[in-house]
């Protein structure tokens, strides 16, 4: 019973901390949106391809990706595609200048949004945890699943997944997704 109550505490957190970004992230592209919660679970390291690989990506997506270094080993996964890069930068595709802003603008976006959740984690665990500078990965060269499985090779631990949509209310195609996959061992045991 502890370790079900644990991961509810471990989503709570989640989408406490969403919220707030989700206010942080209107405020800063003066844009809207809503929040969708798409799943919260634990799985094993060996089926992520399986798990990851059951959510329909679509393609022409932008990825970024974040680790948590510390005391929790872990990585958010941004999924943009251009749609929803162009409405959060209020850029477009004429120029590659353009193109390059808007990626720049999305890394600190990433930034500011895994910043926010890893420092709620951090505080209600007590982890000494921080994230990495964002990494910018076209993930055209490889599904999405083929690069967690990679991310998480040496992991001998089970996973906890939450994947989030940052759903635009004037552009409903548009994908902005969150994947966050975090070792749950230290997050379980508290």
């Amino acid at each position: 019973m502890h370790e079900v109550s644990r991961k509810n505490q471990i989503t709570n957190v989640f989408e406490y901390g969403h919220k707030h970004v989700l206010d942080s992230l209107e405020k800063f592209t003066n844009k809207t949106f809503n929040l969708k919660m798409l799943d919260a679970r634990s799985f094993c390291k060996n089926k992520i391809r399986e798990v990851i690989g059951s959510f329909s990506l679509g393609s022409d997506l932008t990825l970024f990706k974040t680790e948590i270094i510390g005391d929790v080993f872990g990585k958010s996964y941004w999924l943009v595609d251009n749609h929803a890069r162009k409405y959060i930068t209020n850029t477009d595709n004429n120029n590659q200048v353009s193109i390059d802003f808007s990626y720049e603008m999305l890394r600190e976006v990433d930034n500011i949004i895994s910043a926010a959740l890893i420092s709620q984690l951090s505080n209600r665990f007590s982890l000494e945890i921080y994230g990495d500078v964002p990494e910018l990965v076209m993930p055209e060269l490889k599904p999405l699943e083929e690069i967690i499985e990679k991310d998480f090779i040496k992991s001998r631990e089970n996973l906890f997944l939450y994947l989030v949509e940052f759903q635009i209310e004037e552009s409903p195609n548009a994908k902005c997704l969150f994947f966050w996959c975090v070792e749950e061992h230290k997050l379980i045991e508290g």
